[in-house]
């Protein structure tokens, strides 16, 4: 029974062992054949990422030719004006703004396929790669690699608004008149900060792409060896099974290499190619037979090229990063190209078993819109001279060497002495003609040594290198001869030239570039107030220099106070002398320095009317005399009338006088409430230019008073002539009216002429109870002075009632 029972078993464990190998093997061959698919479908995912990844390498390049193209077509129009270069500037900038709208389709809640399709094809992205880009952004957005590269590029998206932004304000300024240079001038700076900013964004984006893609090849690897063993534990016929598939994506991948839109190509550790690209062999000219084998530096100009060995460690070095430089790139037919190069170890072993990929890129159109755009930036784009930035960079260089091993230098600043009757007389095509050939003539007369640069208008400034005071005043001279022997001809005229130049030395004891060129306008100043034609060296012991130097300083606080909004408005009461109330003033300004100190007008105005800042002093106290009399309609109602002052330089400027006529006719303020005073030698001055403002300003209801009336030598002769309601009799013939007969009676005088001419007479320098009692027995109309009001904050007036009373009280 034992026996038959061990023998009855047997069969049984045969036939369960039977049964059960096939069925272990069988469970083996599907579950390596599942290992195996699994690894196919990785694998096969991989190489979507892969040809996923260099579609973004190439989105990223045309996204950067768009940027590039509509900053260099930005910063052109900025200079020119030309609206072809905004068209052009616009349409490169499409290709961000698509780009960016496809990212933030597949961003949202819910996906915009068809919006994010649209997007990219405006990134001139190919149809092709589309799909795979986003599939890639749907499904990959927060994995390694991708994410980063997506917030570098979500980075970009301030810069890109801003230069579209940036396009709409070049538009509005371009198409008001006068054209702002100087906040022109800002935003061309600014374009050339976003440019640097967004080359730097483009540049972490590739190198991110690209060490995602060396992540992926290494997978790749990895991939390959589990598939290789999973189909020898397969057997022979899944060995083979799973080589097609592998194969075959293999091939995809290699078709993929083989016709990417950029350079890409396999380096040995030697540095030789091993494999070229069809895009390669297009950008160098060469046939991938002629570059197999062919050593790298055979690509560069002879002497030019870095060492290989040097060049590969440098690569290898730099890790997942990889080394990206430019270097000019020698094309088969021998013309040079500029090569954007990035080489990345694809493999940490040494020696010869290094692996290299090699990417390159033909961006001479890059190259020449940034060598162009630096150009722009530096020279002065209507004489092809140096502009003001790069001779304050090349200012601040030399003083910085003058700091360090005491060499010595000279600053000239020159001014051309006819410019303005070339200008005013055969007009601005002339005058751009002028300055070109005088600039030619200059930079003749200079050494090689030295620089010349156009600052602007007719003033120009040259850098003498290693040269003292003297031996420069000898350039200077030659350079002031050789304008004076020029003469310009224009439509048959002839105009003589003649220039005045200010010499500065530069040595260790100059503080910056600013205060250099301060010093040398300075000196230039003086040149012309003494006759000009002449050379004047800076000399701070020299007093006309000391007081032309003073005047400069408060023309550059006068500037900054009216940028910063620190004039202020102070007013001084005129009272009626028949004791009828009315609330009547003069509007005075002041300067509150940044220290906080105020200054009275006495200390700029002499400055502003020499150096022609009267003008914009007008402008902004007849600009903010009205907006305050517009916040106190109550005020304003009760406003007998409020006297603001105008320069003669004001009445000669057509374009300020007919901006108050606009000013005054559209304010809510009536026209009556507002008194022009005008000095009267300023009206003698410009009466021509002002005859017809000053009458159309009365015709809305205006008046104008004449100031200072009485200190002109012909006085009486030129007040028939004048438009003018008031007359303001001059302080001199006032102060002493008490004491001095001959006063008296100059002051009864101008009052009864006045009278008869159906003025209004107004006595100045009221200072004391005489006084005012003199001017009121003589019939004078109104007083004015200390004795009356003192000068007080135009707040203060805006605050008090309607009813007029003594200040002085």
């Amino acid at each position: 029974m034992a026996r038959d029972g061990k023998e009855s078993t047997g069969p049984t464990y045969g036939h369960r062992r039977g049964r059960t190998a096939p069925f272990v093997g069988w469970t083996t061959v599907a579950v390596v054949a599942l290992l195996a698919l699994a690894v196919i479908g990785l694998h096969h995912a991989s190489l979507t990422l892969m040809s996923g990844g260099r579609a973004y390498v190439h989105g990223e390049g045309q996204w950067s030719k768009g940027q590039q193209q509509a900053v260099y077509r930005l910063d052109r129009y900025a200079e020119t004006g030309e609206r072809h270069h905004l068209q052009l500037a616009r349409q490169a900038l499409d290709v961000p703004l698509g780009d960016r709208r496809a990212r933030l389709a597949l961003q949202g809640p819910g996906y915009d396929y068809a919006a994010a399709r649209e997007g990219l094809l405006r990134g001139r992205n190919h149809p092709a790669d589309i799909p795979t880009m986003i599939w890639m952004l749907e499904h990959f957005e927060n994995a390694p690699y991708l994410a980063t590269a997506i917030g570098i590029w979500e980075s970009t998206d301030d810069y890109i608004l801003e230069l579209a932004r940036i396009a709409d304000q070049l538009e509005r300024l371009h198409a008001q008149p006068p054209v702002d240079r100087e906040r022109i001038a800002g935003l061309r700076e600014r374009i050339a900060a976003i440019d640097r900013g967004l080359r730097e964004y483009a540049t972490r984006f590739s190198a991110t792409i690209g060490a995602g893609l060396r992540m992926l090849r290494t997978v790749l690897g990895a991939i390959g060896a589990v598939a290789f063993g999973g189909a020898a534990l397969a057997g022979l016929w899944l060995f083979h099974w799973a080589t097609r598939r592998i194969a075959a994506s293999e091939q995809k991948f290699w078709a993929g290499f083989a016709h990417a839109p950029v350079g890409v190509a396999m380096i040995s550790g030697e540095g030789r190619f091993t494999e070229v690209n069809e895009a390669i062999c297009r950008i160098l000219g060469y046939r991938r037979a002629e570059l197999v084998g062919a050593p790298l530096d055979a690509l560069s100009p002879p002497g030019e090229h870095e060492p290989t060995e040097r060049l590969l460690e440098r690569a290898q070095a730099a890790g997942e990063d990889g080394l990206t430089l430019e270097q000019r790139c020698r094309r088969a037919d021998g013309e040079e190209i500029q090569g954007k190069l990035t080489l990345t170890a694809s493999s940490d072993q040494k020696d010869s078993s290094r692996r290299f990929i090699g990417v390159l890129q033909d961006v001479s159109e890059e190259h020449r819109l940034a060598t162009e755009l630096s150009y722009q930036a530096n020279h002065d784009a209507l004489t092809g001279q140096l502009n003001r930035r790069r001779i304050e960079t090349e200012l601040r260089e030399l003083l910085e060497r003058a700091q360090a091993d005491g060499s010595r230098h000279v600053l000239g600043f020159v001014d051309l002495d006819q410019f303005k009757i070339v200008n005013d007389t055969c007009g601005h095509s002339a005058g751009d003609v002028l300055l070109r050939q005088v600039a030619h003539v200059m930079h003749d007369a200079l050494r090689t040594s030295d620089v010349l640069a156009r600052l602007g208008g007719d003033e120009f400034a040259f850098i003498l290198r290693d040269c003292d005071i003297a031996a420069g005043q000898q350039v200077a001279e030659k350079l002031r001869a050789d304008v004076a022997g020029f003469t310009f001809t224009w439509e048959q005229r002839n105009f003589p030239m003649s220039c005045s130049m200010g010499l500065v030395a530069l040595d260790a004891t100059v503080g910056n570039a600013g205060e250099a060129l301060q010093m040398a306008d300075t000196a230039c100043y003086v040149a012309k107030e003494r006759g000009r034609g002449r050379v004047q060296v800076y000399s701070d012991t020299d007093a006309t220099t000391t007081q032309t130097r003073g005047q400069m300083e408060w023309i550059s606080r006068l500037r900054d106070a009216i940028e910063h909004d620190r004039l202020e408005l102070w007013a001084q009461r005129i009272e009626r002398l028949d004791g009828t109330p009315e609330l009547r003033y003069e509007i005075l300004v002041r300067l509150r320095d940044t220290d906080g100190e105020l200054y009275s007008p006495g200390a700029f105005l002499p400055a502003a009317e020499r150096y022609d800042m009267a003008a914009a002093v007008d402008r902004w106290v007849l600009e903010h005399t009205c907006a305050a009399l517009r916040a106190h309609p109550a005020h304003a109602e009760a406003l007998g009338a409020c006297h603001v002052n105008l320069s003669g330089q004001s009445l000669g400027n057509a374009e300020l006088m007919a901006t108050l006529e606009e000013m005054t006719a559209r304010a809510p303020v009536p026209c009556t409430k507002l008194c022009l005073e005008i000095t009267e030698t300023a009206a003698i001055a410009s009466l021509p230019e002002a005859r017809g403002a000053l009458e159309r300003l009365r015709a809305q209801g205006c008046r104008v008073a004449l100031d200072d009336f009485g200190r002109g030598v012909s006085s009486y002769g030129y007040l028939k002539s004048l438009p003018v309601d008031i007359l303001k009799i001059d302080g001199t013939f006032v102060r002493d009216i008490a004491d001095d007969e001959l006063d008296r009676t100059m002051v009864r005088s101008i009052a009864q002429i006045g009278h008869v001419m159906g003025m209004a007479i107004i006595a100045e320098y009221v200072e004391n109870e005489d006084i005012h009692e003199q001017v009121r027995a003589i019939g004078v109309d109104y007083a004015q002075g200390f004795g009356v009001g003192m000068p007080r904050p135009l707040d203060e007036f805006l605050a008090q009632p309607g009813t007029a009373r003594r200040l002085s009280e």
